[in-house]
């Protein structure tokens, strides 16, 4: 007997217009080119395929999954176009987009904030969930760090690593010992924007823990039952 396997993937158009560009608020001479999606690698790092007029950047640098830094000789300014041509422009499966992407240079003097941050307790799991979300795409290294947050819980509220999705600007804080129904003080204490807007103070909020109640299992001892 044989069966039918049915391929899955993305072949859908690369990125589009909905990408976006910012000035560094460090140094005007770097642009942040964000796309709306992640891209592949050693296509969105080709430096030949980006240009402000008839100016190419000096460097281009890959940020996490979906961005590249840009260095200029000069400064940029806001308004302008960064180009990027089809041949950069390119998804993690490799779909180009239709053509260039003309992107005009965006000026971003603000912080990253906070839109939202629900806790789960996850069933049979390990480890419980903090999730966080922000309002504009991170510095992937401090989001990923967990001495970036601090939970305050009834059960101890050690974050043991965090994960963060840069399509959905969510950062996920890996827990233990979450009780049903606390509710948690959580802070955000250093974060940074792509465009190097970094928190003067830190984020905080609260969030009541949901889910079933069921005591977390210690990692490879089977339980009874």
């Amino acid at each position: 007997q044989t069966s039918a396997l049915a391929v899955v993937g993305d072949i859908s158009q690369g990125p589009t217009a909905a990408s976006f560009a910012v000035v560094d608020s460090l140094d005007a001479r770097q642009v942040v080119v964000v796309f709306d999606e992640a891209v592949f690698p050693s296509a969105a790092a080709a430096l030949a395929e980006y240009s402000i007029g008839a100016t190419s950047p000096t460097s281009a640098t890959l940020v996490g999954d979906r961005a590249v830094r840009l260095t200029f000789a000069s400064p940029v300014s806001v308004g302008s176009f960064v180009d990027v041509t089809a041949t950069a422009a390119v998804d993690a499966s490799q779909n180009a987009a239709s053509g260039t992407l003309s992107l005009a240079v965006q000026a971003d003097v603000d912080a990253p904030a906070l839109t939202g941050a629900p806790a789960d307790i996850v069933p049979g799991a390990a480890l419980d969930l903090v999730t966080v979300t922000f309002d504009e795409p991170l510095d992937p290294t401090l989001a990923r760090s967990p001495t970036s947050y601090a939970v305050t819980s009834v059960g101890g509220g050690t974050v043991a690593f965090v994960t963060y999705d840069e399509e959905t600007l969510t950062t996920t804080l890996a827990m233990d010992g979450l009780i049903q129904g606390e509710t948690l003080g959580i802070q955000v204490d250093a974060a940074s924007d792509l465009a190097g807007n970094a928190l003067t103070a830190p984020l905080s909020t609260t969030a009541t823990v949901d889910g079933d109640d069921v005591p977390d299992l210690a990692i490879g001892v089977p339980q009874p039952g």
